[in-house]
């Protein structure tokens, strides 16, 4: 027995032709005499009642006048018969390769994680009813087709980044569903962008314990900032798109640690600002290529002055009291001069670890 979410099964699904052959019956119409009063056939009124025709319009109208039940009654019949028919049908839709797709996404826990914002229904777990619902939030007639969804910053580098296509699509469309609640007030434009990174050092540097409200920081500059859950077969940093809502900044917290949060989205800043946006951009983890050497030295220069550092790297005292003191003059928090340090290859991976910090994914800053 095939069930839909709905809770019916297509054993039990009535035609409304059958309510229409016990309210004849109460008032005692034959169908013949239904057939003269509404001025139709009598064959078109037993097709009806066998559930082999629609009730149309005229043929509801028809119905108003001969038993005194309103057209609109008879048409909202119709409708929800349809739209529970059309539920039913579309199970009889489903495929072999959208079930594997759909397992993907189980896999992954993307699945679990559009239950916790309550994006789909926690009440089933049957595979159809939940094919269904992702249908409705990734916007797809079949789940099959995210394979084959190629995105701008997925195409140029095919070649060179291992990822499950139907993830990405995925993953893609969860940020743009995030994009549409943007109401953004202010116009991007280019000559804010040295202010927009001034004000998100602040933040940090006056941050406490855990993330600042960067969504509010960047508003201010016309931009609307999500962080997003990140899920393996999508190893993507940022993404970034211009639309007609303006320009949207998405960020996974693929590594949790202080420092690699803060250069990753000055990095994305960086792809702004360099104008690698025209309409949409997937930066994937671990590619390399000049747009991606571009952005990372506009997060290196933005959060340490190039040539105090070169200074501070020359003096050679790299003590943690040394770092927080030098921190202190380029407007940062000491795991930022830590973290570029280690990556130099100036200190020791496992040097001051009290200096460091880590982020941990929150589902309520995605909201």
């Amino acid at each position: 027995m095939a069930e839909n979410i709905t809770g019916l099964s297509r054993e039990i699904l009535s035609h409304p032709g059958e309510l229409l052959k016990d309210v004849i019956k109460e008032k005692g119409i034959t169908q013949k005499e239904l057939a003269i009063r509404t001025g139709c056939t009598p064959g078109f009124v037993t097709q009806v009642i066998r559930g082999e025709k629609d009730i149309s319009k005229r043929f509801a109208k028809g119905l108003e006048y001969a038993l005194g039940i309103d057209a609109s009654f008879w048409l909202n019949l119709q409708a929800n018969y349809d739209a529970e028919l059309m539920s039913l049908n579309e199970e009889d839709s489903i495929t072999d390769e959208e079930r594997r797709v759909c397992e993907k996404l189980k896999q992954v826990k993307f699945v679990d994680y559009l239950r916790e914002i309550k994006v789909i229904s926690v009440l089933s777990n049957k595979t159809e009813d939940l094919i269904l619902q992702l249908r409705k939030f990734l916007r797809v007639g079949n789940l099959a087709v995210l394979n084959e969804m190629r995105y701008s910053g997925a195409f140029r580098i095919s070649g060179s980044v291992k990822y499950e296509p139907c993830v990405l699509a995925a993953w893609v469309q969860l940020c743009l569903s995030l994009s549409q609640q943007a109401n953004l007030t202010v116009t991007f434009e280019d000559a804010m962008v040295p202010r927009l990174v001034d004000e998100l050092k602040e933040a940090m540097l006056y941050s406490e314990d855990g993330l600042p409200d960067l969504e509010h920081v960047f508003a201010k500059y016309g931009i609307s900032f999500h962080l997003v859950k990140h899920f393996k077969g999508a190893p993507v940093h940022g993404f970034i798109t211009a639309g007609y809502n303006g320009l949207n900044l998405f960020l996974t917290i693929r590594k949790a640690s202080t420092d690699i949060f803060w250069f990753s989205l000055l990095h994305e800043v960086g792809h702004i600002a360099n104008g690698d946006v025209s309409s949409e951009y997937i930066d994937f983890d671990n590619f390399d290529s000049k747009k991606e050497v571009k952005a990372d030295r506009f997060a290196a220069d933005s959060l340490l002055n190039p040539n105090a550092y070169s200074d501070f790297v020359a003096e050679g005292v790299f003590t943690a009291a040394a770092i927080k003191e030098f921190a202190k003059t380029q407007m940062v928090k000491p795991y930022i001069v830590l973290g570029r340090l280690q990556k130099d290859g100036r200190v020791p991976w496992n040097r001051f670890p009290e200096l460091k910090a880590n982020y941990r994914w929150d589902a309520s800053a995605s909201s």
